[in-house]
């Protein structure tokens, strides 16, 4: 397993992109989801993993704020040359986007293992899709199954994360992790999402059955859920991670992360924030942590009533709610960009070495460039060095 860190040590003001933060926030989520196609493209069906951590240290005097960092975790089984191609993708789209970056050394890497298994092994929690059934006396199995689609909204920026980030300063040794796995859907799952897709169009709608009017308006999430996915079979989808990890309680940064994707959702979604045992937390490996953390996800913490046989479990849909595309994850796969109200971490206010000065900066009543010593009526023009 190969393992490479990248630090984003200056994030981009908003104004680099647009005046308005809403187009500027919109950039970023295009961007993103752009890059995650490509790298689910890079990574060629092999297991990778790209994460996205906000991480709170320790202030050394207890009165100024604790530093926040802000960095990319990229796992994978896979040969150096890939790798190498994961990392250039993620430098490339993180350059192109005015964010500046340096990446770890190996003892460097190691030394922020150490430090995520000792925040994690005291409490941690994980953000998921809530598992949800709506009863149906049509379907065989009498209820379908299905989870919220995190679809960013169209009428209103998606939260910019400055809030969280500053409340993250208060927080000391805590971290917020956004991991994403690429996947592919499996065949039962293929069948299952277009079987059940193709049967509530109609019924959804009305059929008429020997005279009478079939209906079953109350399965319309369902049916979008399952139209959703279908429509999408053959793209980039995800396995994802969301984790709060504090050395006190990260309920408070949970109850903000909760609070931001349901913010940026187009419609009302329902997640959770689940506990993980720590004593399961004991059995993980760091360069495994991303998939280790999805199964236990997907193995133990489950709605009880589902899957422990008071129903037919639906097995064929079971990673549903853990499964993400592309669009679903930059509701939370994305780094901040600021807009004036984030602190302690650098901006990066100037887009490279090439961009033009505007005149008001270079105006003869604003800088003055000086005069010939021997001379002082033969001055420098701001013409000459413009």
């Amino acid at each position: 397993m190969l393992i490479r860190v990248i630090e984003i040590t200056a994030i981009p003001v908003g104004k680099l992109f647009s005046q308005e933060a809403k187009q500027a926030l919109q950039h970023i989520l295009r961007s993103f989801q752009a890059f995650l196609n490509q790298f689910h493209v890079l990574s060629g069906g092999q297991s990778t993993s790209i994460e996205f951590m906000f991480l709170s240290g320790e202030s050394s005097d207890h009165i100024q704020q604790n530093p926040i960092r802000l960095l990319s975790i990229i796992r994978g089984d896979v040969n150096s040359l890939i790798m190498n191609n994961l990392v250039s993708a993620i430098t490339s789209q993180l350059k192109a986007n005015h964010y500046l970056t340096k990446e770890f050394t190996q003892s460097e890497a190691d030394a922020l293992a150490a430090i995520i298994t000792d925040i994690s092994s005291h409490s941690l929690l994980a953000v998921v899709k809530t598992e949800k059934l709506v009863t149906s006396n049509l379907s065989y199995t009498g209820y379908y199954y299905y989870a919220d689609m995190l679809l960013p909204s169209d009428d209103k920026p998606v939260d910019d994360f400055s809030a969280l980030l500053n409340n993250m300063q208060h927080s000391p040794r805590s971290y917020l992790s956004f991991q994403l796995m690429p996947v592919h859907m499996q065949p039962q799952e293929e069948y299952a999402l277009r079987d059940l897709s193709n049967a509530l169009e109609q019924t959804v709608r009305g059929i008429y059955f020997q005279g009478e009017m079939i209906k079953e308006p109350y399965a319309s999430a369902p049916y979008e859920c399952y139209s959703y996915y279908t429509h999408r079979i053959g793209q980039p989808i995800f396995l994802y991670n969301i984790l709060i990890a504090s050395s006190a309680s990260p309920q408070p940064l949970a109850a903000q992360i909760l609070s931001s994707i349901k913010y940026s959702t187009k419609t009302q979604v329902n997640v959770e924030a689940l506990e993980i045992n720590p004593v399961q937390q004991i059995q993980f490996n760091f360069d495994l942590y991303p998939w280790q953390l999805s199964n236990l996800l997907q193995q133990y913490y489950r709605d009880p009533y589902i899957w422990n046989g008071n129903i037919v479990a639906p097995t064929n849909l079971s990673r549903l709610p853990f499964l993400v595309t592309a669009e679903e994850a930059t509701v939370f796969f994305r780094l901040p960009i600021d807009d004036g109200n984030i602190i302690g971490i650098d901006k990066n206010p100037i887009m490279d070495s090439t961009e033009l000065l505007r005149d008001s900066v270079v105006n003869n009543d604003n800088i003055v460039f000086g005069s010939q010593k021997s001379n002082p009526s033969i001055s420098i023009d701001r013409k000459s060095v413009v």
